[in-house]
């Protein structure tokens, strides 16, 4: 048996060489002799691809959560880096199922909460098509349905795979330093762009300070509170953290400050006391700051922006919303419009009709209609309803319940201080924050598509913790039996 896996892992080698030496030599001649540059930079990434699934071998699974920490556009694909990794994790794993070098795959019992929901998709897919001239769009139409059904077939393979304890020290560690080396560049960027306009310092916002959000997570999922505050170093990248995402002026990744320890105590059932007190100090410090704004120290207005939920301060005098939302307040009420004149299939999936689209070209909508339009509802508990109607938006959220039931049962059941406990508390943070921020924040294919993935490593965790039947000592026969069986030895 070894032998004849030694010999598929061989030729599984052998073809991939082939389609590297392939992949150079077409990108060299349509490079050189035709001039194709695209063409050029689209093989030469498959190239290096293949190249680096030849050396990865049986922890090919690393290219999805590695390209997710890069988070930046693959050269010549039209696919941003989390979908790049995740279609790599899906073709490699399916030749490796065609070559017999990994068993057959199966329907995890966890997997079929999400089937309802893909389902209802699909049908309304097929019977709504979306038309060919919109299929390779990157923002609307028939792309929203690649996303989903990659999301789908990512879940399905990530719950055949296991993952041990040395392999969630590697994952850690990948997510660790792709978001170290990524976080620098994202910095720098917008001092190094010409266009300047979203950094003038009275800007309301600064997303490009959310770098820090990621490395917050990770900080938490490793780390308690008290480990953070009783070391030096962990407790000045968590300020720094803190402070970039505060000054980025996004009211929910902000909320996300103060609510991550919380979810963390729940999470771990740890430290309830000693968070509420931190939580408290924390409070008191922020409120003594925000009393001595004006007399001697002045915030940016991106940080008075989500400072203004809690202190009227800010909302009175600098007229930001506070919780209300006028934007997304107007695209509720587009999503009402939508659910309430079609309540079973919504606006039909992701088609968009001729009436419609020349209304829009014309003209003749609103700003929120032109989201809506495009399905950008900016609420997932909005979104699925309007766009597959009320009967998905039931399925997500069976599948969103279940997922989070399921990923607190696995956090709560690794072994405290381990990788395998760290990988597991950051993918159920990410989820826990879909289930927060649903009401603010989300798409029906975007949020899909997270909550596949994020599931689907919580799920290949846990297979790591069940014992490798290989491993396993054989097992003996029942004493009665084996007494049976001597009488009748006996008798004979």
């Amino acid at each position: 048996m070894e032998r004849s896996i030694e010999a598929y892992r061989t030729r599984i080698h052998q073809i991939l060489f082939g389609l590297v030496f392939v992949c150079i030599a077409a990108a060299s001649v349509k490079g050189l002799v035709l001039g194709a540059v695209s063409s050029t930079k689209r093989i030469g990434t498959l190239a290096v691809l293949l190249g680096i699934v030849l050396g990865l071998d049986k922890r090919y699974w690393i290219l999805c959560p590695a390209f997710a920490a890069l988070g930046m556009a693959i050269p010549g694909l039209p696919f941003d880096s989390m979908e790049a990794g995740c279609l790599a994790l899906v073709g490699v794993h399916l030749v490796r199922v065609a070559l017999h070098a990994a068993p057959p795959i199966r329907l995890h019992i966890h997997f079929l909460i999400c089937l309802p929901m893909f389902l209802w998709m699909a049908i309304i897919g097929i019977t709504h098509p979306v038309g060919l001239n919109i299929l390779g769009s990157s923002s609307i139409g028939g792309r929203f349905y690649f996303k989903v059904a990659l999301g789908f077939a990512t879940l399905l393979v990530l719950s055949n795979l296991r993952f041990r304890e040395q392999d969630a020290r590697l994952l850690f560690k990948i997510l660790t330093v792709g978001f170290v080396i990524v976080a620098p560049l994202r910095f720098l960027r917008p001092y190094m762009a010409t266009d300047m306009a979203d950094e003038i310092p009275n800007a309301m916002t600064h997303y490009r300070f959310l770098f820090a959000l990621p490395i917050y997570f990770l900080l938490f999922s490793r780390y308690s509170l008290k480990e953070i505050l009783s070391s030096a170093w962990k407790f000045a990248l968590t300020a720094f953290c803190g402070i970039c995402v505060l000054y980025s002026g996004k009211r929910s990744a902000s909320a996300t400050l103060a609510l991550l320890p919380f979810v963390r105590t729940f999470v771990l059932r740890e430290q309830r006391r000693f968070t509420i007190g931190m939580a408290t100090a924390g409070f008191v410090l922020l409120s003594l700051l925000v009393a001595t704004d004006g007399h001697g120290i002045r915030l940016p207005n991106s940080m008075k922006r989500p400072l203004a939920i809690v202190f009227p301060k800010y909302r009175n005098n600098h007229g930001f919303e506070g919780f209300r939302d006028t934007f997304r307040e107007g695209m509720r009420q587009e999503a009402r419009t939508v659910i309430r004149n079609n309540p079973l299939f919504g606006r039909c999936g992701y088609r968009m009709s001729r009436e419609e689209t020349v209304w829009m070209l014309g003209g003749k909508g609103s700003f929120s209609s032109g989201h809506a339009y495009a399905g950008s509802w900016h609420s997932a508990i909005f979104s699925y309803p309007a766009d597959f109607g009320i009967p998905c938006f039931f399925f997500w959220l069976a599948f969103l319940l279940y997922s989070l039931v399921l990923s607190v049962r696995i956090s709560r059941s690794s072994p405290p201080g381990s990788y395998h406990s760290a990988c597991s508390m950051y993918y159920t943070l990410g989820l826990f924050h879909t289930a927060i921020f649903a009401y603010t924040s989300g798409h029906s294919s975007i949020t899909t598509f997270s909550m596949c993935v994020n599931y689907g490593m919580v799920l290949a965790l846990w297979n790591g913790l069940a014992p490798d039947p290989s491993q396993l000592p054989p097992r003996q026969a029942s004493p009665i039996i084996l007494q049976s069986y001597a009488r009748l030895k006996e008798i004979q």
